[in-house]
């Protein structure tokens, strides 16, 4: 990903962390989408799954 991309995605996130994450919180029965997306907002979210780093990770020892 170019160093551009990141400043990107990193400014898009922070700009709906400010503008869901209190809407999202008011919200009365908020559906489990909605539960996860406002702990990602709070707190980040690590998506990857170990499974899908093996491949990466047996090149690496390779090397």
């Amino acid at each position: 990903m170019k160093p551009t991309a990141i400043v990107y995605q990193s400014i898009m996130m922070k700009t709906m962390s400010r503008f869901m994450g209190p809407a999202l919180e008011k919200k009365d029965g908020k559906s489990p989408e909605e539960i996860e997306m406002l702990a990602m907002l709070k707190d980040g979210g690590d998506f990857v799954s170990e499974d899908h780093l093996e491949p990466l990770m047996a090149w690496y020892k390779a090397q």
